[in-house]
């Protein structure tokens, strides 16, 4: 399974083929080709994949839409498209063809660097996302989902906007006026891991970005996440991802083509 992690971007995932799950704050949402999967700009996810997958992404970011003149401005795709940290759009096989060349086209644009005249781009993205919402959503309703005490809401919300900087059990406890075993006992019992899993998923998903999309040195990102140290960084680093921070850059940068 691959590692917490997070984007600030939308990833429309087109899943021609396979299955797996998804797995989010809130447990595990499988998924089944063929089906488009939406994921909001910022929610930490992992993908368990269970059978050999065959998809296409699209990495919808803000400039992609902003360039295509799109009358929609970028925060409000989530209600335009239904999204609730994320959804699962399941597609006819007769709707399949349609949507496999849109995903196609819209996708070579994307790695040409939108060169293609906006006024495409434009009609391209209306057509898929006109499809989508076509499509009968399954939707992701509170209803659906584990029912999390307030506390457990309260410590999400507050990992979402507010870690880092604060970056510990003790700081979140004082942010939230709780005794730490209250904390401890909601968390792990509304989602199976304790307070602190969290806050190192939290981290590492932060710590990763910054490896990739920025050229900050390990002290600086060390600093920037509350360590004492850039050694206690490197610890955190590797006992979580098995690898120590400049190794993960260089090996993603370098299957990302970027070295």
């Amino acid at each position: 399974m691959a590692s917490p992690h997070f984007h600030d971007f939308y990833e429309m995932h087109w899943i021609r083929a396979g299955a797996g799950e998804l797995v989010l704050d809130h447990g595990p949402i499988a998924f089944a080709a063929p089906c488009v999967v939406v994921i909001e700009p910022g929610e930490v996810h992992s993908w368990k994949v269970a059978e050999n997958l065959d998809r296409a992404l699209l990495c919808l970011a803000e400039n992609f839409v902003v360039q295509a003149n799109f009358p929609l401005s970028y925060s409000q795709l989530s209600s335009y498209l239904q999204i609730q940290k994320l959804a699962l759009f399941p597609v006819s096989r007769s709707e399949s063809a349609l949507v496999d060349r849109l995903f196609q086209h819209l996708v070579a644009m994307e790695q040409d660097g939108f060169a293609t005249k906006p006024e495409l781009v434009r009609s391209l993205l209306f057509m898929l996302f006109n499809r989508i919402r076509s499509i009968k959503a399954t939707r992701l309703e509170r209803s659906e989902l584990p029912k999390d005490s307030p506390l457990t809401l309260d410590f999400k919300r507050i990992l979402r906007s507010e870690c880092p900087p604060l970056v510990s059990v003790k700081q979140i406890v004082e942010r939230l006026g709780v005794s730490r075993s209250s904390l401890n006992l909601n968390v792990t019992r509304d989602t199976g891991r304790g307070p602190a899993d969290h806050i190192a998923d939290q981290i590492i998903a932060h710590a990763k970005s910054q490896l990739l999309h920025t050229e900050a040195t390990t002290e600086q990102i060390a600093v920037g996440l509350g360590f004492a140290s850039s050694d206690r960084f490197i610890d955190f680093f590797l006992r979580h991802s098995g690898l120590g921070p400049q190794m993960f850059r260089i090996q993603a940068l370098a299957q990302a083509g970027r070295l």
